[in-house]
């Protein structure tokens, strides 16, 4: 799993791409169809390592596939917008800025978004 979004080995269907942001109401937001039975399913770094069960070892190159936890707009950019939203939501409690989803918005939250947001997408 990685920034609110997990990747199931879902066998016949292959590997599911799942926003699990809210756990409540995990979404399928993609996926990857595999040659057979997608078994298990590892991510390290920018890549999906894929035991399928007919056909071995699977290898995906994930990288621009995940969402952008920093774009707050949503226009695929990094930038002052996303930094004013955020600032915004901290200021006023709401819960998107409980940045490392502990259950409070506090300091920590807005240094964790400002190292994403450093780092961009």
């Amino acid at each position: 799993m990685r920034d609110g979004v997990a990747f199931v080995a879902d066998d016949a269907a292959g590997v599911l791409i799942v926003d699990v942001s809210n756990p409540q109401t995990p979404v399928v937001i993609g996926g990857y169809d595999t040659p057979g039975n997608a078994e298990v399913v590892v991510l390290n770094d920018s890549r999906l390592y894929i035991a399928d069960q007919q056909f071995g070892l699977q290898i995906v190159h994930i990288g621009s596939c995940l969402p952008c936890a920093p774009d707050l707009t949503g226009d695929g950019v990094v930038d002052t917008l996303d930094f004013l939203l955020f600032l915004g939501a901290w200021a006023q409690g709401n819960d998107i800025a409980d940045w490392d989803e502990n259950g409070t918005i506090n300091t920590m939250d807005f240094i964790a978004f400002l190292n994403e947001w450093a780092v961009g997408c």
